[in-house]
């Protein structure tokens, strides 16, 4: 049952109430005795009130938060499946204007935000070319605000004699990423608990993959390949258009197939893992279209329903129903038309391309 917890209001009044119960002649109003010995009292009850209460919180994964969380974790997690610390610091290159001047190898920059960086290699009078120079950069803070896209600017945080102050963004800095947020650990948490992982089971994979820096969701699907197969696709958020470089996950499944492959395999598993579709961290499914060899054959005892012979080349996996009719563009498909379809040598993984299974709506169809 959830607890009530009373504010420090009530406790007041509750210590009047009680009060009035011993001395029922005693006066409750404002400045009153009873009323000053209510604030002190109610005010040191309101305290101990406070301190339950989040003893209470951090007792639950799904209430408690920072340390308390991290608690959880060290209890019910391996160590390296913990909350994940912000990792790396972003790298790309910028571009510098002025007169041919070196610039040693760390020399500091800084952007709007005051988040530093520094060069990452050094640049030589004879690198420069028509008054600009590309330079290496890298952050020295962490965090996913160090990332920045290319246009954007950095100002040198000591001025370079001959050499424009601003720097402007070549190639994208990406690469930072935050610590992992406590909604985040917990959701990992609540799934650990929920799919206990245990000899290659579902919550083996998946648990396992999404502990993985860069893995924000993993889908497992078991015998996808045949028997003795598992298959694991893992998922970042991506881009959107309020965090164009992406956030803390950037998903690598290289990293989680060594995870899995290295930390986990159940002797015998084949494992594989691959990306969503349209590529890594990418949230919303992009339509893949893939080519299929199709064969148009007779089922012994019937005839065909059309006239000529024809080869279907394409498929349009997002909808499944587009055919690109090659061979015989007269020839055409009518409803409850029987095709026996073939498929050789065409890689298939999720969600990337799509099964489907017939279902005989009458003798006639396949």
């Amino acid at each position: 049952m959830a607890i009530t917890w009373p504010s420090r209001e009530d406790l007041i009044e509750r210590f009047l109430d009680a009060y009035k119960t011993f001395f029922p002649n005693a006066v409750k109003s404002k400045g009153s005795e009873p009323w000053r010995e209510a604030q002190a009292w109610g005010g040191v009850a309101g305290i101990l009130v406070s301190r339950m209460k989040q003893i209470y919180a951090d007792m639950f994964i799904t209430t408690a938060t920072g340390a308390a969380l991290d608690v959880h974790a060290e209890i019910n997690l391996p160590p390296d499946k913990r909350r994940q610390a912000a990792s790396g610091t972003t790298a790309g290159t910028v571009t510098a204007t002025g007169v041919a001047t070196a610039i040693p190898l760390g020399t500091e920059l800084v952007n709007a935000a005051g988040y530093s960086y520094r060069t990452s290699e050094s640049i030589a009078v004879g690198d420069w070319a028509a008054g600009s120079v590309t330079i290496d950069v890298e952050s020295v803070d962490t965090g996913q605000a160090c990332n920045m896209l290319a246009a954007e600017t950095l100002d040198f945080t000591s001025p370079i004699a001959g050499v424009d102050s601003q720097v402007t963004v070549a190639t994208d800095l990406t690469g930072a990423t935050d610590e992992e947020s406590d909604d985040e650990l917990r959701a990992r948490l609540l799934s650990w608990k929920q799919y206990p992982p245990g000899g290659g089971n579902y919550g083996h994979y998946k648990n396992y993959a999404e502990g993985v820096g860069g893995c924000e969701k993993a889908y497992v699907y078991p015998h996808f390949r045949g028997d003795g197969t598992v298959d694991v696709v893992v998922l970042g958020p991506g881009v959107d258009d309020d965090n164009p470089t992406g956030d803390r996950f950037t998903v690598d499944e290289d990293a989680v197939w060594t995870e899995l492959d290295t930390e986990m395999r159940p002797c015998t598993a084949d494992i594989g893992t691959m990306p969503g579709a349209g590529g890594n961290g990418v949230d919303v499914a992009v339509a893949q279209a893939q080519p299929l060899d199709i064969a148009v054959s007779e089922n012994e005892g019937y005839e065909k329903d059309w006239a000529g012979a024809f080869t279907m080349t394409a498929i349009d996996l997002a909808t499944m129903k587009q055919i690109t009719v090659t061979a015989d563009p007269t020839a055409t498909i009518a409803d409850d038309d029987r095709i026996l379809v073939n498929v050789q040598g065409v890689p298939c993984g999720p969600p990337a391309c799509a099964r489907s299974r017939a279902r005989s709506r009458d003798p006639r169809t396949t």
